[in-house]
């Protein structure tokens, strides 16, 4: 190892006797495997590589307990398999489920491209096929993988896969936990390439899969949702092309075609529940039809036991209007066009003015309703300013730069008739009224099948401070120092706006969001959105996050969100089956604290809470302990994780983080 003088080694091999080939491996009888002086392991034989390159062989083991899996053991097996190909293949016994496998490739060649891929099966022996609170067979399994191709003529591929083979895994398993508050595991697939010397016109061409991740996840709904197979978007941007005396005209276009496909249609499973010509199965937020819905035990006992029933509880089963977690009833082709034309100008040197005016055509062919359409006009109007000044607060040392941009967004969607189309992309349930206040664009692009009419104004200023870093010159006559800008830096960007919905005469939300990075190791953004209307606040966010050189950190986050969908929140039944869920989440009203405390160089403690204001409860809590050593060639690390959905885990981990000046950064350690 290389330690400082008079440090004890971070790791070292002792043996009674040893065989050493020079860029082969040296042979070890009876020996011991120290760290940090402190025997680790011992061994009657052992093999370990001397080379100058990786080489194949076993890592040190991976010890984890957790409450769903009980004790669980893996010995990974590092295979250099070629120069850019890694392969880890890990054996691991868990002592409630079984034996259980991965395997980990990582690859990456000259041109650029990369991938990786990540992939574990087991036959899962606490899994009982009569238990109706386990309805999923005993061979479980999970793919994930990332692909990122260069491929000739400027083309670019990218595949993002995640697939699980229940809805369970993610809460019984490590792996892939960061899925687990997913309402969908969606795969990506897609190919890309821009034309034109500026990039000016695009194509892509893709797939897209998702597994449906909502609760009551017992209840499982993927053979009938919706994916797109496949999808292909062309973009013609915006770029001038003709001049109409002072003006140029800048056209703009978009085209999208999907072909959205299930496995089963829902409408040919409920047809008693199908509203309209294969529009939606009405069968409520739960997705299930009140016949189907299960007690604890797997039985029907009584009808609507999700309690979303129209006619017996006043719910949306039934109610012959779509809400979010209904299925989709049809299949078909879909073909979105958008042209645009825009003719920005100036007036004088003080004001940008860009008047636009677009046609969207939605077109159809489905198994339900044959050739549908749809189409409306849209147009927008902006002006905008710009003003600047310079100027030194009295607690900043150092000059400020405040650019104040003021402006003006109108616009407008006609209302068309959409009533009896099909219904591939719903609206959401809550529409994002900040992003749509922000960013028109949100509102004038909206792909969504239903998109109501839309006619309002926004007014706002985006303000922006830039403060500049001086350097001090002396003057060799005079000795007179004066102070020269050589850099400057972004100091804050926050952006206040107010809109009004000119059609309903409704004023609409009061906006503010913005980011603050007051010195190099401080970071801060926040956005608060205030309902005029109904005197209350929609959602709020803050975050802070702090980071120092002597390694403490610091993350805060706070976010808020007065109303969220009731599609797929609590059922009581699925407390009964799943025993995961809490009653009576109306709001998301969260805090989560990431920190890490360094005692030393050497030692660090580490603690990551959740929580929810809504409920009074701890959604999670993660602390551990950490040690380096003082070569930085090693670490190690004991966890400890409590979440609420999956129990808790205790793990410990020990990394290689350089061997000698030669290796330094390597992961390996090989014993054979």
């Amino acid at each position: 190892g290389d330690c400082p003088d008079g440090g004890d080694p971070p790791w070292e091999v002792k043996a009674d006797s040893a065989e050493l080939e020079v860029d082969g491996y040296a042979v070890a009888r009876n020996a011991t495997f120290e760290m940090f002086g402190i025997p680790a392991l011992w061994l009657p034989w052992a093999a370990f590589p001397i080379k100058r390159e990786r080489s194949s062989g076993f890592l040190l083991p991976e010890v984890n307990s957790t409450n769903r899996s009980g004790y669980d053991v893996g010995i990974p097996f590092f295979w250099a398999a070629r120069h850019d190909l890694n392969v880890i293949l890990t054996p691991q016994y868990l002592s409630k489920r079984g034996v259980k496998g991965k395997a980990e490739i990582e690859w990456h060649i000259e041109n650029g491209s990369k991938g990786d891929l990540f992939f574990t099966m087991l036959s899962d022996g606490e899994v009982d096929d009569d238990d109706p609170q386990e309805p999923f067979d005993e061979l479980r399994w999970a793919l994930d993988s990332q692909q990122d191709w260069r491929l000739p003529l400027g083309v670019r591929g990218k595949l993002d896969v995640n697939w699980i083979q229940d809805n369970q895994f993610l809460r019984d398993f490590r792996d892939m936990r960061r899925h687990s508050s997913d309402r969908f595991l969606e795969s990506v697939g897609f190919i890309d390439r821009d034309f034109g010397a500026s990039g000016w016109l695009q194509f892509l061409a893709g797939a897209r899969w998702a597994q449906d991740l909502q609760n009551p996840d017992d209840l499982d709904r993927d053979k009938e949702l919706i994916q797109r197979l496949p999808e292909v978007e062309l973009r013609a941007l915006a770029r001038p092309v003709a001049r109409l005396g002072p003006v140029n005209l800048v056209p703009s276009f978009d085209a999208d075609y999907s072909y959205f496909y299930s496995r089963r249609k829902a409408s040919d499973r409920l047809p008693g529940l199908v509203v309209g010509n294969d529009i939606f199965v009405d069968t409520g937020i739960d997705g299930v039809a009140s016949f189907r819905e299960q007690d604890g035990a797997g039985t029907v006992t009584s009808l609507d036991q999700h309690a979303d029933d129209f006619t017996t509880a006043f719910g949306p089963e039934g109610d012959g209007v779509f809400q979010e977690g209904e299925l989709v009833g049809d299949r078909g082709h879909r073909l979105l066009l958008h042209p645009k034309v825009a003719a920005p100008m100036r007036l004088g040197d003080a004001v940008e003015i860009v008047p636009e005016i677009g046609y969207q055509a939605t077109l159809y062919e489905t198994e339900g309703q044959s050739f549908q359409e749809r189409g409306r006009l849209t147009g927008r109007l902006d002006l905008r300013t710009r003003l600047s000044r310079d100027f030194q607060p009295g607690f900043i040392s150092r000059p400020v730069t405040h650019v104040a941009e003021p402006f003006v967004s109108w616009g407008i969607v006609q209302r068309t008739r959409q009533r009896d189309n099909p219904l591939f992309i719903p609206g959401t349930a809550v529409p994002q009224e900040r992003i749509r206040l922000l960013d028109l664009d949100n509102v004038i692009d909206d792909r969504a099948d239903r998109v109501d009419r839309f006619h309002g104004l926004t007014v706002g200023v985006r303000n922006v401070l830039l403060g500049r870093a001086l350097s001090s010159v002396e003057d060799p006559e005079t000795g007179e120092i004066t102070y020269v800008s050589d850099q400057s830096r972004l100091v804050a960007d926050v952006t206040f706006a107010y809109n009004y919905e000119i059609w309903g005469n409704r004023l609409g939300n009061l906006v503010t969001d913005g980011s603050w990075w007051p010195w190099a190791d401080w970071s801060s953004s926040f956005r608060v959105s205030y309902d005029s209307s109904r005197n209350d606040v929609d959602e709020a966010f803050l975050r802070f996050s702090y980071w120092g050189q002597q390694g403490h950190s610091l993350s805060v986050w706070y976010r808020y969100l007065n109303e969220i969908p009731e599609f797929f929140e609590e059922f009581r039944t699925d407390r009964d089956r799943l025993d995961d869920f809490e009653n009576d989440f109306d709001q998301v009203n969260q805090l989560i604290v990431n920190g890490r405390f360094a005692l030393n160089p050497q030692w660090a403690l580490t603690y990551d809470v959740g929580y929810t204001f809504e409920a009074g409860l701890f959604l999670s809590h993660r602390g551990g302990i950490e040690y380096t050593s003082r070569c930085r060639c090693w670490a190690m690390r004991l966890t400890g994780d409590f979440r609420r959905q999956s129990g808790f885990d205790i793990g410990f981990s020990y990394t290689l983080l350089g061997l000698g000046q030669e290796l330094r950064g390597a992961l390996y350690v090989h014993a054979v």
